[in-house]
């Protein structure tokens, strides 16, 4: 037992993190409108995104866009495009250890302190805190829910977040004994944090996903305060893109366009 309680926060590292490393034989070309962003880290970690300009005519908010763990900036794209397109601003970034970012995603720390040293890129562009939709896909709840706590928001919208790492762990591995839950580094506590917001929130959820059960999406919402929104999708899909002429895409379209 005493061995596992040693090797638990590498399976923990393993299970949270599926970073893609960018590969120059396969260079990413760069979508229209779109610039190469570089930023550091209180601790002195160089990270990558890409900053999408608004399209004509501009709505005044940027998303700051956080993707899941197997995701890179190239993989949102058509998601980011999409929001361009309709006149946001989109910041989307790498954590460290993916695409073009430095450094090693380890646990819930790095990943927090990469929201945090996004957001101040923004701040420090001079984007307005109360003008920033706070956009996580899956383990992106994480950062965008974190930055919901710590200062006002235009919106938080997540798609198929996980409500915590106990949740997800206990899905995963049932057989692992409880104890060694103790042993992990790493909350990710989304159905917690929500409940310090300090804006509204959208969820949508597909009531068969496979990889981060639909309760963790209702355990979530139920927790948020209001004003909130939630939608269950038929299906099985983990991965909710924006698409033209999907009611969930309207409806988060909408829900932006209201203070």
């Amino acid at each position: 037992m005493g061995a596992l309680y040693v090797v638990t926060p590498t399976i923990e590292q393993r299970l949270t993190f599926k970073p893609r490393k960018y590969d120059p034989a396969q260079p990413w070309v760069l979508p229209p409108n779109t610039e190469d962003v570089f930023f550091t880290t209180d601790d002195g970690v160089r990270l990558h995104g890409w900053f999408f300009t608004a399209a004509e005519p501009r709505n005044g908010l940027t998303v700051l866009y956080f993707h899941g763990n197997a995701g890179t900036v190239p993989r949102i794209g058509g998601d980011a495009q999409y929001l361009q397109a309709r006149g946001f601003n989109v910041f989307a970034i790498d954590y460290r250890g993916y695409g073009k970012s430095e450094g090693t995603s380890e646990n819930e720390a790095t990943l927090r302190r990469d929201g945090i040293a996004a957001w101040r890129h923004l701040m420090r562009s001079g984007i307005a805190p109360d003008s920033v939709v706070l956009w996580g896909t899956s383990l992106g709840s994480v950062p965008a829910t974190d930055l919901a706590t710590r200062s006002p928001c235009r919106a938080l919208i997540l798609m198929a977040p996980l409500a915590s790492a106990r949740k997800q762990s206990h899905d995963m591995l049932p057989w692992l004994p409880d104890p060694l839950l103790f042993g992990m580094r790493s909350s990710l506590d989304v159905e917690d944090w929500i409940r310090r917001a300090r804006c509204k929130t959208f969820i949508v959820h597909s009531e068969g996903d496979r990889t981060v059960a639909y309760s963790h999406g209702r355990a979530v919402y139920e927790a948020a305060r209001e004003p909130k929104r939630f939608i269950g999708l038929p299906g099985n899909s983990h991965w909710l893109p924006m698409v033209e002429g999907r009611d969930y895409t309207r409806e988060i379209l909408e829900f932006l366009k209201t203070p």
